[in-house]
């Protein structure tokens, strides 16, 4: 087990997770508070993960392939539909941009 968790704790989305916080050009208390609150975060997937396994044994195998089926099953057809209406909105804005009256307008208000 030792190893399974020197593989989690060095993932390479975490670390780049915690490169981009360090990255921030935030002060040091406010790096603080989102590192520890990041942290938080990905201990307590593994922690929910390990307490289901707990409590429900092996019936949390076919939990989790059943939750892993549903989001394979919907995920890529809310992201197709999310990127069609962004798409959608994309070009409406610049059509609008382009005849004077964008739909987001950018820079200071006038």
């Amino acid at each position: 087990t030792g190893r399974r968790l020197d593989w989690i704790l060095l993932s390479p989305a975490y670390l780049a997770g915690i490169d981009l916080i360090l990255q921030s050009d935030i002060s040091e208390p406010q790096m603080l508070v989102a590192l520890v609150f990041y942290f938080t975060l990905y201990v307590l997937s593994l922690a929910a993960l390990m307490a289901l396994r707990a409590v429900l044994g092996p019936r949390s195998t076919e939990l989790l392939i059943s939750a892993i089926r549903i989001v394979s099953t919907w995920v890529p057809r809310v992201i197709a539909v999310l990127l069609l209406i962004l798409g959608v909105l994309m070009i409406t804005d610049g059509v609008a941009y382009f005849f004077g009256n964008p739909l987001f307008p950018t820079g200071p208000a006038r």
